[in-house]
């Protein structure tokens, strides 16, 4: 009875190290380097400015991570943002603002709004750039996965967000907005 156990379990474990998963792994890490290497450019280029103007606003706060407050606003251009601790209704008199996105990836990182000769940076939130560090701890961990060999609960818990969690992250990055052709294009489409 332990004999089988023991060969089940190790054949349990190698099914993180050959076949299918090792290599769907392996995609998954290559295509985590490739991101995870313009979300690095991405914070150190410089950010592309993008003008717009606000079309609409909702005045009800909502609670964001810690104790910030965000109000949903909409722009001429179709898109909707979650800004961070300012008043909305500043954009009734003057709602020309200014959207700045990274230059490959071309994520929201942040907008700015001139009011009163003054000009106010206003963070987005609920974006893939505002949890840009948790997105890039997932891409490494897929990244390093591939290189646990040794049979242990590392292996499987790293293969398992590998495959589940950090898979689904990509995909939803890549395919919204289609960030996977500004990638191939290194940030020159569309």
């Amino acid at each position: 009875m332990r004999k089988e156990q023991e060969y089940e379990l190790n054949a349990f474990y190698l099914s993180f190290l050959k076949g299918w998963k090792m290599r769907f792994k392996y995609l998954i890490a290559g295509i985590s380097l490739v991101v995870l290497t313009c979300l690095v450019v991405d914070e150190f280029s410089k950010k592309i400015p993008v003008k717009d103007s606000i079309s609409g606003y909702d005045e009800t706060q909502y609670q964001s991570i810690g104790e910030g407050h965000v109000n949903e606003v909409h722009t001429k251009n179709g898109r909707t943002f979650f800004i961070a601790n300012y008043v909305p209704n500043t954009f009734v008199n003057q709602p020309n603002i200014t959207l700045y996105q990274t230059k490959i990836c071309r994520q929201n990182a942040y907008l700015t709004h001139e009011m009163g000769g003054n000009t106010n940076g206003i963070e987005i939130h609920f974006t893939f750039y505002w949890g840009r560090w948790w997105v890039m701890l997932f891409l490494a961990i897929s990244i390093f996965i591939v290189f646990i060999r040794k049979q242990n609960a590392l292996l499987v818990l790293g293969s398992w967000v590998s495959m589940y969690v950090t898979s689904s992250i990509l995909l939803f990055f890549l395919v919204f907005h289609l960030r996977f052709i500004s990638i191939l294009t290194l940030g020159q489409w569309p």
